[in-house]
């Protein structure tokens, strides 16, 4: 277990990223007492970067007419001898400047040296007990630098940088000075202050929005994308059954034949699961009633599909189940191996490759 390297940063881009819910009609869902568990699988992929994006437009769009708006009233308010407002008008690009030498630089990226051609699964949640889940799926180097290293931040030389410090601060204290000098006069440098601290308001609530500038350094720094599917699982065995069945890792692999390997239940590929389900004799039972599930899944998929019809009806309990049904838990394997496939479909996850 580790703590995620960035988790304000990866906050706010999930808050920005398309959702998918997956609908879960599995009879599970009507017992009298369930315990629903909430599971967002995140789906990580790279972008291309071919392009301007739509928020990418409207953002250098609403920055030029900004300046040609601050021109336009500096020169009006010249002729107009309101020198208040000039004064004024003329210090916020200032403090703009000493922000941006003080508290800027090059737009963050992610640490990702090169690509793989494997996915992994990361589970992630606040504490052990909670009923709200993340699941990230995707690259293996993507989701390794978007949740175990922090960003690459390139910074100003902090030579001087104390000088634009004590600046900044001589600024933001003149934009009072000159707010409250041009409402004592009760001129029109008051109604230009005015009008220009709520255009600024307006601007970063509706253009230059939390939400709009980081789906933007998504697109156009980060250069990957997330997309959410959401679902609801009737307890926790079902959610890690899921978790298990949408893990490309679960299945052992030979690099060598690049077949996976089919002979037994998973010899490692569950440890990750010790956190929240204590290694003992029935947590063992439950993985071998997991893997017969997979497996028998597996094989009437390629009957099906050899066959093209059949006969089994909906309601026949599955030959798997024979040894484990008096296990409480036994109900919720096919639930949640439905609920991975629905996610798969959903999400169009790739599997074990990418």
């Amino acid at each position: 277990m580790y703590n995620a390297a960035s988790p304000k940063t990866l906050q706010l881009c999930l808050e920005t990223s398309p959702r998918t819910e997956v609908d879960n009609d599995h009879p599970n869902m009507l017992e009298d007492n369930p315990r629903p568990q909430n599971l967002t699988v995140v789906h990580v992929s790279r972008l291309d970067g071919a392009g301007k994006s739509r928020s990418s437009r409207i953002l250098s769009s609403a920055s030029i007419f900004g300046w040609i708006l601050l021109l336009g009233l500096t020169v009006a308010m010249i002729i107009l001898k309101c020198y208040i407002s000039v004064a004024f008008l003329l210090i916020m690009p200032a403090t703009g400047v000493s922000i941006y030498i003080t508290r800027g630089g090059d737009k963050p990226t992610l640490r990702v040296t090169c690509g793989s051609n494997y996915n992994r699964l990361v589970v992630a949640a606040l504490h052990m007990n909670e009923t709200d889940w993340l699941a990230f799926y995707g690259e293996t180097t993507l989701v390794n630098a978007l949740l175990n290293r922090p960003l690459r931040v390139k910074r100003f030389s902090r030579a001087n940088r104390w000088v634009f410090s004590i600046s900044l601060r001589i600024l933001v204290l003149g934009q009072w000075s000159l707010a409250i000098g041009a409402a004592s006069t009760q001129s029109w440098d008051a109604y230009i202050i005015t009008f220009w601290i709520l255009l600024c308001i307006l601007s970063n609530l509706f253009v230059f929005s939390t939400h709009r500038c980081c789906g933007n350094w998504l697109e156009k720094s980060a250069g990957f994308r997330l997309k959410r599917i959401e679902a609801k699982l009737s307890s926790r065995r079902a959610l890690l059954n899921t978790l298990v069945a949408l893990n490309p890792d679960t299945v052992p692999y030979d690099p060598t034949t690049m077949q996976d390997i089919h002979d037994g239940p998973f010899p490692s590929s569950l440890t990750w699961m010790d956190p929240i389900l204590k290694t003992c004799a029935q947590r063992t039972m439950w993985e071998e009633a997991t893997w017969m599930a997979m497996t028998t899944k597996r094989d009437e998929k390629k009957h099906a599909n050899k066959d093209g019809d059949s006969n089994k009806s909906g309601t026949e309990k599955p030959s798997w189940s024979e040894n484990y049904i008096q296990h409480y838990w036994c109900k919720y394997i096919p639930e949640g191996i439905i609920m991975a496939d629905k996610i798969k479909k959903a999400g169009h996850l790739t599997g074990r490759f990418v």
